[in-house]
């Protein structure tokens, strides 16, 4: 189970809006990745090779993973493995397993 305590800092933003000071529980980082996409579509989620990326971005990316992993008869639970280097399409990548439900095994 992780936490946020949104006023004080949400990957990277800090919030100032004084209705925000909730603490938001999750069950797993795929819910805690969908809450924050939806909330802070607009804010930089990461900064690959000085291109930055919103979290809409990585949501739009990720949802194009998914479709693929059911496209290929990936289902929840099954155990996926990602090569990739350290780069944005390993995050999207592993963001997106987790997200349907899978387990993403990152290989070496």
């Amino acid at each position: 189970m992780s936490l946020i305590k949104e006023n004080i800092k949400v990957f990277g933003k800090y919030t100032d809006k004084e209705d925000l000071k909730e603490l938001v529980e999750f069950d797993n980082v795929a819910d805690m990745f969908d809450y924050v996409c939806k909330k802070y579509p607009e804010f930089t989620a990461i900064v690959d090779n000085g291109q930055s990326y919103k979290y809409s971005d990585l949501d739009k990316n990720c949802g194009y993973i998914r479709s693929i992993l059911a496209q290929n008869g990936i289902k929840k639970g099954d155990f996926v493995g990602i090569y990739y280097s350290n780069s944005i399409e390993l995050v999207e990548t592993s963001l997106a397993v987790m997200s349907a439900g899978c387990v993403a095994v990152v290989l070496p």
